[in-house]
């Protein structure tokens, strides 16, 4: 009960002396919780008969193990409890070190494959993130204000973004701010330094390898353990969970992850036994592809890269695999919802000759739907599926306002294969959620219920397909911008079409020219050299010396003259060639200057979208 040691020693639970009233059999499970509470609790071993389980603990000073007895036949259940304290550890409180066990560990608890090593594996990964953020590990639910806050907003001030940043806006409507790091700095606030982020990833980088090995070794032909895969994927969710953790490369492989963890599960013949792991299975392949939408979201709202152009089309892949797992085996007439923080997916069977007027509604907080009458009944097969994919944030903007698009399609329920429907569509938006919208499409006409909400006729179902969503969110992204149109007119248009273009130019070859000629020809000329010797030859002479003003007024000109002196001048400390950027410098400040205050040019060749102001 004492002195354990933390990732190290090995913990055995005895389950003795339980029966039921009525004789029946009963199962057992464990689970510890590091808040000494039934919350967020962490399981060691779901229910079975086994009355004996190892296990170890990971990096936390106190645990409540807790033992839950169930009646196998009636459900009825008992719990039953003990308290636990470990080792204070050297660099416990470290995320560096913590980092380090955790990645010793993990090969370990990944080749062991139970439930206990996956499972305590990843609260030890939550442990350290919760280090690298600066949030305390003495709760289950700590407080600090890191990235996983569900803000990621920033105030302006001077002590904004830990002082390695700004507080910039990052949409108008509603207002709202985000920290825009120097470079070498990063998280949401700007706290961690380039050492401490590229120390960070390769850890995080090296967890999801492993992760993925373990999937990728299953055959896509083998029958699986669910529970296993649940217990994987449980861990891919807690390394992806933070978008300012990741980037491009984790979210790569995540996503190739997901894909063939899918093809591996479509694969399998489903029982009833393990139809309930299924819906477990799925929820957590949403809830990982949630978390690559939010970052998505949060690192670039604006959709200007092409990883995050090429990560949305790989998402409504996955989007509809998992819409098709969800319904697999289903009969008509059943229906699945699968709700995470980045988008609500909605998946309903049934017969073809029920399409007609059939209504979506799966949230008050998304557009319902309601079909029209289907023009091809006949020629469609029974069952169908409807599988509806809305999400939350619009991923071409910034803004915090609810976006007005979804997919529709119909599939044929027994093979998955999209059918071809024609059917008018009508779109209600919740006036509560939707304050002020226009319909999708020019062939939507617009109209308002007696609810004030807006509601749109849609001709057809096919504008709300997965091709015409991904259109229109390329239309929407600042890729669009990059056209061999907005190339082409960077050659038809300023800027060498100005004379401040040609001076630039003329300046930078002058200054190229010079720097040859004063490291050769007039490397040691200097004229107040000459009228040294001359006077000093003249003094050895005894003649007089006599010069005019206009030779004075001469000789004081070209000493003084920014680029004349360049080349008549030597001076002991300030070389020639420098002297000559010095002043090439000054000319190109001048420019910059004047373009700051001359008017603004009205042509504009790109239009990136900084804000959504509607």
């Amino acid at each position: 009960m004492t002195g354990g040691i933390p990732l190290s020693t090995n913990f055995a639970i005895s389950i003795q002396g339980w029966l039921d009233l009525n004789g029946g059999p009963l199962v057992y499970s464990a689970s510890y919780s590091r808040a000494g509470n039934y919350d967020a609790l962490v399981l060691i071993s779901d229910f079975s008969t086994n009355t004996q389980v190892n296990f170890i603990l990971p990096s936390i000073s106190s645990a409540t193990i807790i033992v839950t007895i169930k009646d196998a036949l009636v459900g009825c259940i008992s719990n039953s409890s003990v308290f636990v304290t470990l080792q204070e550890q050297q660099g416990q409180n470290d995320a560096s070190t913590q980092q380090e066990a955790t990645t010793n560990y993990a090969s370990t608890a990944i080749s062991q494959g139970t439930t206990a090593s996956l499972n305590i594996l990843a609260d030890q990964i939550a442990l350290t993130d919760q280090l690298l953020l600066g949030c305390t590990t003495s709760t289950s639910t700590p407080t600090c204000n890191s990235a996983s806050d569900a803000s990621y907003s920033c105030q302006p001030s001077s002590t904004a973004c830990s002082g390695h940043g700004t507080c910039a806006i990052l949409s108008i409507s509603p207002m709202r701010y985000q920290c825009h790091c120097s470079q070498g700095y990063f998280m949401s606030d700007c706290n961690m330094n380039q050492t401490t982020y590229d120390q960070q990833l390769k850890y995080r980088q090296d967890l999801i390898d492993l992760v993925t090995q373990s999937i990728l070794s299953t055959p896509t032909t083998s029958t699986v353990d669910l529970q296993h895969f649940s217990d994987l994927l449980n861990l891919l969710e807690t390394l992806t969970k933070d978008p300012f953790l990741n980037n491009n490369q984790t979210l790569s492989t995540t996503l190739s992850t997901l894909e063939y963890t899918l093809d591996i599960l479509n694969n399998q013949q489903l029982t009833n036994d393990n139809n309930t792991n299924l819906t477990e299975v799925t929820q957590q392949v949403a809830d990982i592809l949630s978390n690559v939408l939010n970052q998505i979201n949060q690192t670039d709202c604006s959709m200007a890269t092409s990883f995050a152009s090429q990560t949305i089309n790989s998402t409504y892949n996955i989007l509809g695999q998992l819409a098709d797992l969800s319904l697999k085996n289903a009969s008509a007439g059943q229906n699945t919802t699968i709700t995470t923080d980045s988008f609500l997916m909605y998946g309903t069977v049934v017969n073809s000759n029920q399409l007609q007027n059939l209504s979506a509604a799966p949230s008050d907080s998304t557009p319902q739907v309601t079909l029209g009458t289907v023009n091809n009944p006949q020629n469609l097969p029974s069952p169908v599926l409807i599988s509806y994919t809305y999400l939350k944030r619009d991923m071409t903007s910034c803004s915090s306002v609810p976006p007005t698009n979804f997919t529709l399609e119909i599939k044929d329920a027994t093979t998955f294969q999209p059918l071809t429907v024609s059917v008018p569509v009508t779109v209600t938006y919740p006036s509560s959620i939707f304050k002020s919208i226009s319909c999708p499409s020019s062939s939507c006409a617009p109209d308002t219920d007696s609810s004030g909400n807006t509601v749109c006729s849609c001709s057809d179902i096919s504008i709300f397909d997965v091709k015409n969503q991904l259109i229109n969110i390329y239309q929407n992204s600042q890729l669009k911008q990059i056209t061999l149109q907005n190339l082409a007119a960077l050659f038809t248009n300023p800027p060498f079409k100005r004379w401040s273009f040609w001076v630039a130019i003329g300046y930078s070859l002058a200054l190229v020219i010079t720097w040859i000629v004063v490291k050769t020809v007039n490397k040691e000329y200097c004229i107040v050299l000459k009228l040294r010797r001359a006077i000093l030859a003249a003094r050895r002479n005894k003649q007089p010396i006599h010069y005019s003003w206009c030779y004075k007024f001469y000789i004081g000109y070209i000493i003084v003259h920014p680029i004349l002196n360049i080349f008549v001048f030597k001076d002991p400390t300030i070389g020639k060639g420098f002297r000559a950027l010095l002043c090439y410098l000054r000319v190109m400040i001048l420019l910059g200057m004047s373009a700051i205050f001359a008017p603004v040019d009205q042509t504009v060749i790109f239009n990136f979208k900084c804000f959504d102001t509607s």
